[in-house]
């Protein structure tokens, strides 16, 4: 397999989540009580995080990161030691913490409908505000209340912007539609693909939605990506690479890639991102949709009595 095989199913899939939007359902746990009297008499605090600059990480053996620095002074007012516990993302976090895995999480978590109840928010130093960015002069009538967005479709990256958008759909009573877009690459032991296409909405609009989405997914398969849309996802994974470069973990991760398949994606990343062309896209949709080889599952929760 090629750097270039392997970037364009990647590209396949960030370009059909132009629609895109993630949400994710996460089964709380319950877990026994342990609190700060039994902290200090283990002598140990331990904070659970993600690694980044902005976080927590290592430079020459020392920790650092700005929840480093306020979870070690928090540590020291309690006259305990710190340790600190990495999390792969925020489900894993969150999930850590009520295994009982940790005594708190030092990373800003958005406060959302589904955690509400099973965690404790605390500390304001960062608070923000979602806003709805529109063009003033377009032929649409700005939107000035979040109730016109009822019936509306609504893109928005993946993580707390959807599970954000969710929650207010569920406020609303619903009539907001969100759509994920996620896939994964598979080369052993055979090479695969996998697209998933997962969204939520009311069992009586199911049917409408799924032939909105196979006629889109069609559509790219006959006729390719328009001019735009491929220069919005060549602009995107240009931008994403940049940000991976500073981070040890892609590097250990294409390390890895390099050693195993004998694929480089970090040479030449740019050169072979900017020649997909809109064809080679067409062909990878057409060649993946013909296949026939799918799977609908339909999950509906029990009315409320």
């Amino acid at each position: 397999m090629t750097a270039r095989r392997s970037i364009l199913p990647v590209f396949f899939i960030i370009l059909f989540s132009v629609l895109a939007c993630k949400h994710r359902h996460h089964p709380a746990e319950e877990t026994g009580a342990y609190d700060l009297t039994q902290i200090k008499d283990s002598g140990e605090l331990v904070v659970l995080t993600l690694y980044s600059s902005t976080t927590y990480f290592i430079y020459r053996g020392q920790e650092m990161g700005f929840q480093y620095e306020l979870s070690e002074q928090f540590a020291k007012s309690l006259g305990v030691k710190l340790r600190v516990e990495v999390a792969r993302n925020v489900s894993e976090l969150i999930q850590k913490l009520l295994s009982g895995e940790g005594d708190l999480i030092a990373y800003n978590l958005p406060i959302t409908k589904e955690w509400k109840d099973s965690l404790i928010y605390c500390g304001e130093e960062v608070i923000t505000h979602q806003v709805i960015v529109q063009r003033n002069n377009g032929k649409t009538k700005p939107i000035t209340d979040v109730t016109e967005l009822i019936g509306k479709e609504v893109y928005v990256k993946p993580g707390k912007y959807y599970d954000r958008l969710v929650n207010l759909n569920n406020e609303l009573g619903g009539g907001i539609y969100g759509v994920y877009v996620g896939g994964s690459l598979s080369k052993y032991p055979k090479e695969t693909a996998l697209l998933q296409i997962i969204f939520d909405t009311a069992p009586d609009k199911k049917d409408k939605l799924m032939k909105i989405i196979f006629a889109e997914a069609e559509n790219l398969a006959k006729a390719g990506p328009s001019d735009a849309n491929l220069k919005k996802v060549k602009e995107y994974m240009l931008k994403k690479h940049t940000e991976d470069l500073k981070e040890n973990r892609f590097w250990l991760g294409s390390i890895d890639e390099y050693i195993f398949t004998g694929v480089d994606m970090i040479k030449d990343y740019e050169n072979l991102v900017n020649s997909i062309t809109a064809k080679e896209v067409q062909k990878f949709a057409d060649d993946l949709m013909k296949q026939k080889n799918e799977v609908e599952v339909t999950m509906v929760s029990p009315e409320k009595k």
